[in-house]
Parts: structure tokens; C-alpha cells; sequence
């Protein structure tokens, strides 16, 4: 008769631990468009995309349609939903170019899409942007951004970048 309580102490066990596991449900975005940021530095990573860090992050602009040029900073504000509450759940974002790509100095091909991870904190309000720092980035036509978690998309924003003049 033992082993009852001891089933029951194990299942609890489980069921707390389960509850406990972070899991987003979806995310809502709240805005799109350009942002305006006072970006203190930036580093380029392997193929030769700035990661810059900013401060003073806001949406001025709500639009989809971008103005291809240096400096140009754009993207969503998002918050996801799922539990539990202030959890902090890695996701996968991926920025799909224009099907010619981006030709980064960095890189012998051009790169169509770049994808790495982020942090998403549950509950709490997001941001994901892209800054165009360099002349090779200017690439018109539609820019996509999508947030994954797995193997289910969670987010999928698009952009057309505009030359200048147009």
C-alpha cells in the first residue's frame, strides 16, 4: 500500500513541472513600421549583418512600406501570450530578403535569409527591428520577418523596401 502514496507524491511531481514549463500560446503585434532609435554601437556578424545596440526604441511611423535607406530602422513591437507569466522562451526569428538577397561583402552568395534566436519574455512587450546600416542592405522589394517557435510560425510581418524618389 505504499506504493500509492508514492505514485501519487511522483504524478504532483510531474504535474507541477509541467506547469511550470514556458510555453508561448501566440503573439499579438501591436505596431509595424519605422522605428526610431539612438543606436550606441554595432557588430557585424559572420556574413557581415550590423547587430547594433539601441536605446530609446519607438515606433514613429506605423507602415509597411520602407524607405531603402542608411540608417533606416524598422521592424514590429509584439507580445506573446502563454504561460506562465514573465517566462522567458527562446524563438527562432528568420528575416527572408528580397529573392535576389542581400550581396554582403562577407559572404561569396548572396544571402537570401538570416535566421538566429531570440529571447521573447511572456506577458511582456517585444521588439524586433532591423536597422539598415550599410550601402549593400538597401534592397528593394518584400522583406519578411518571422518569429517560430519550433516548428510552428508564431509571426510573419512583410515589408516592401522602397528606393528612394518612388
Amino acid at each position: 500500500m505504499r506504493i500509492v502514496p508514492l505514485l501519487l507524491a511522483f504524478l504532483v511531481i510531474v504535474a507541477r513541472a509541467d506547469a511550470q514549463t514556458p510555453a508561448i500560446d501566440h503573439i499579438e503585434v501591436s505596431g509595424y513600421g519605422i522605428f526610431a532609435a539612438d543606436i550606441t554601437t554595432c557588430n557585424p556578424n559572420k556574413l557581415g549583418i550590423q547587430y547594433c545596440d539601441m536605446a530609446n526604441v519607438r515606433l514613429a511611423t506605423r507602415t509597411a512600406t520602407i524607405p531603402a535607406q542608411k540608417g533606416v530602422t524598422f521592424g514590429l513591437t509584439f507580445q506573446a501570450a502563454g504561460m506562465p507569466d514573465g517566462a522567458t522562451v527562446t524563438l527562432r526569428r528568420v528575416w527572408i530578403y528580397p529573392p535576389d538577397g542581400l550581396d554582403t561583402p562577407a559572404s561569396a552568395q548572396p544571402v537570401r535569409r538570416l535566421q538566429d534566436n531570440v529571447s521573447v519574455v511572456i506577458g511582456r512587450t517585444g521588439m524586433e527591428v532591423y536597422n539598415l546600416t550599410d550601402v549593400w542592405e538597401l534592397a528593394a522589394g518584400d522583406w519578411t520577418l518571422e518569429l517560430w517557435d519550433g516548428d510552428r510560425r508564431l509571426v510573419s510581418q512583410h515589408f516592401t523596401l522602397v528606393k528612394a524618389g518612388f
